[in-house]
């Protein structure tokens, strides 16, 4: 038809037809992100803008600025607000780096008398540290902000992940004995006569003794590595001491 504007067209994939589809159905996400996922799940669909401006109740300038973000940078872009400052603050890759350095040392390196970090305390930390450390910005970043720069290092310094490091040499040896002391109480297990009392095998098996407490590690801990390790790696090892009860050891 002559004269007729032609219609930019919204394609989403089916990934993104999925979340948006989720999104307008949520009755705990924010209202205008519900909004805008109707939008673009309608435009997509053809609908018009007098028709979504009707079945969705928003308006015109409303839907314009939504299908204009998600129509030049993508659909989810279309869910974000624009950011009404002239110039969002940026913060430095430098002042990044010293966050991401802040969250791999232990609280204590810092005289604080945590084991390890919450969002709550570093971001805390930070906001007091930044002055004195030449990054001002970071003096007024919030919980999300630290959030975010420890999520874009995959650095989740309030975690610890257990590993095991193999440090006897006799170990393949002892674990040999060990397996053959649950092979012969299997096979005597199944021994015609096994329940004979007097010929019968006792076998006693010892795990941790009462008494006995672990009072440190046997290998210091391994701190968060940025985009390597995420968390606090600590042996499974420990050191114990024995201490004198009503059991007859020392």
């Amino acid at each position: 038809m002559a004269g007729k504007t032609k219609r930019a067209a919204l394609k989403l994939t089916e990934n993104q037809k999925t979340m948006l589809t989720e999104l307008s159905r949520s009755r705990t996400a924010p209202i205008r992100e519900v909004e805008r996922a109707k939008v673009l799940i309608g435009y997509a669909d053809g609908l018009s803008i007098s028709d979504l401006q009707r079945q969705i109740g928003v308006s015109r300038p409303m839907l314009y600025k939504c299908l204009d973000k998600a129509l030049a940078g993508g659909a989810p872009m279309g869910l974000k607000d624009t950011y009404h400052r002239p110039h969002e603050p940026e913060i430095s890759d430098e002042a990044r780096a010293w966050v991401a350095s802040i969250a791999c040392a232990k609280p204590k390196e810092h005289d604080l008398a945590a084991e390890v970090w919450t969002l709550s305390g570093l971001a805390k930390f930070i906001a007091e540290s930044a002055e004195a450390a030449g990054f001002p910005r970071l003096a007024q970043a919030g919980k999300s902000t630290i959030w975010r720069i420890l999520n874009e290092n995959d650095i989740k310094p309030h975690q610890i992940r257990y590993y095991w490091e193999k440090r006897d040499p006799e170990f393949e040896r002892k674990r040999q004995e060990v397996l053959l002391v649950y092979q012969e109480v299997s096979i005597e297990a199944y021994r015609p006569g096994h329940d004979d009392q007097a010929n019968a095998m006792y076998t006693v098996s010892v795990d941790e003794k009462p008494g006995i407490q672990a009072i440190g590690l046997t290998a210091p801990d391994v701190p968060p590595i940025p985009d390597k390790l995420p968390a606090i790696g600590r042996d499974y090892d420990y050191i114990s001491s024995r201490y004198r009860v009503n059991y007859g050891w020392n």
